[in-house]
């Protein structure tokens, strides 16, 4: 019978099982990459392991491994480090009347305020893993083109959410009118004990845990300052999809995917840069800010997906330069005849007259649809005859 014990404490703690002693096993710190089975991090029993949720943890959660060294019981005991928050236990795989992938979850989503102690049957010898996911952001998910971050209550405090393969540069100390802290941090234990042994029972002993040292940005770097080239070149300005100055996205309870910011996405076709953005809802935008080194007409250029499941024109986006519309747009019309879906270039609009300087670009949803515009890359060029290369 799977039980949740749980801790009423009004601080953040890290919880030790009562007579196990700690001192042998050096604190580990998770490993990104981990969110599947096959990257599960090995830990040992009665280690403190440190976590950090990164960007995508909500979904997929972080996958630790170990092997039962008896028939009985494990516990694994969670402390976050923030009472807003909510997050998920979860163990597969240690019970022999259960096959790999049957998880024994928590009942619900677990509030942070307390420690969490979930317990779980054993047997002997058993490789199985433990699931630490969450947290839920309620309140909303912003990023800028080097930081995402998601917030676990509406008006709460954004918690940044690194990718394992960058990390957060040049974050605001608030966004929104609500501050930007570190990465959520939390503490995981896992401990034994044996059929019928005399401890199955006791209460955890609760020692406090540090709160995080929050660490401020550093100062922005001065922009670099290329020469204009000769006038006779024609002008060529990429971004990509995934380099916003601004997003606005709709809480998770709102949209129909939890889908946002794609880093690396090994499900999609071919991607330029780093990865895409996926727009679920009417209203969600993006914002671009970037510098023209020559005035003049710029021919406007959209990277996106289309695929064989969705009719034409549900990927709608709307456009604006500075401010001002520039037009409305259906996806590229090429063939996707895989799974796999296709992105591609397509020209939109007439055109639109710059001058030299900074400007900004929005890209918005034009609708709830079935399919959600999944942008790419943008390009604008002087050259009415120039075309991007595909990937």
């Amino acid at each position: 019978m799977v039980k949740t014990w749980v801790s009423f404490i009004s601080s953040m703690f890290i919880v030790i099982t009562a007579g196990a002693s700690f001192a042998a096993e050096p604190e580990l710190t998770e490993v990104e990459p981990n969110n599947r089975p096959a990257q599960a991090n090995p830990i040992r029993l009665d280690q403190t392991v440190i976590g950090i949720f990164h960007y995508g943890d909500y979904d997929a959660g972080d996958y630790y491994s170990l092997t039962a060294p008896g028939k009985g019981k494990m516990t694994a005991t969670v402390v976050l480090a923030s009472p807003d928050c909510m997050f998920k236990v979860g163990a597969m795989g240690f019970h022999g009347n259960r096959g790999e992938t049957d998880w024994v979850p928590s009942p619900a989503w677990i509030d942070g305020k307390s420690p969490v102690r979930f317990s779980f049957p054993v047997e002997s010898g058993r490789k199985g893993y433990i699931l630490i996911s969450g947290p839920q952001p309620i309140g909303g998910s912003f990023s800028g083109g080097n930081w995402s971050t998601s917030a676990c209550t509406k008006g709460g405090d954004f918690y940044l959410t690194p990718t394992a393969n960058q990390q957060p540069r040049d974050v605001p100390a608030s966004w929104d009118g609500r501050r930007v802290l570190p990465p959520l941090q939390y503490r995981l234990i896992v401990t034994f004990a044996g059929e019928g042994a005399a401890d199955m029972g006791k209460p955890p002993i609760v020692v406090p845990l540090q709160p995080p040292i929050v660490t401020p940005p550093p100062p922005p770097q001065p922009p670099i300052v290329t020469p204009p080239p000769p006038p006779s070149a024609a002008e060529r300005i990429l971004i990509e999809a995934e380099n916003e100055t601004e997003s606005s996205i709709r809480p998770l309870s709102e949209r129909p995917s939890r889908n946002a910011k794609e880093i690396h996405p090994a499900w999609r076709p071919p991607y330029s840069g780093s990865g895409d953005w996926y727009l679920a809802v009417g209203g969600e935008f993006l914002r671009y800010q970037f510098n023209v080194n020559r005035g003049g007409m710029y021919y406007v250029w959209v990277r996106d997906y289309v695929d064989r499941f969705q009719p034409k024109g549900v990927r709608r986006i709307i456009v604006e330069f500075d401010g001002r519309p520039y037009g409305a747009f259906s996806e590229v019309d090429i063939p996707a005849p895989g799974d796999k879906g296709a992105f591609g270039w397509h020209r939109v609009g007439n055109g639109v007259n710059l001058t030299t300087g900074t400007h900004t670009m929005k890209v918005t949803k034009e609708a709830t649809t079935a399919g959600a515009a999944i942008l790419d890359a943008f390009y604008l060029t002087t050259d009415p005859n120039d075309r991007p290369a595909e990937k």
